[in-house]
């Protein structure tokens, strides 16, 4: 997930799971930035079932607009803008 206190919050889908006793954060196995830096694998076993509950964060759209920058860096595509 994003990040465990955002998605946590009262009214939130995983904060009903938490209070149904479905859910805890022991049973997490990482927020979507120790996934992006490295510290946690995405997915450790190929039978793995990844579920993302985007709550849109901006670490989502940093990491997505690092991706696409350097992408295009690498292909030499894009337009150089003095600003």
């Amino acid at each position: 997930m994003d990040d465990w206190d955002q998605s946590n919050r009262e009214k939130k889908i995983i904060n009903q799971l938490v209070l149904e006793g479905q859910f805890s954060r022991e049973q997490l196995h990482a927020e979507l930035g120790e996934i992006l830096i490295g510290s946690k694998p995405g997915r450790e076993h190929e039978d793995e079932i990844i579920v993302l509950n985007p709550m849109g964060m901006a670490i989502e759209d940093i990491s997505s607009a690092a991706e696409m920058y350097s992408r295009a860096v690498e292909q030499g595509k894009g337009t150089r803008l003095c600003l």
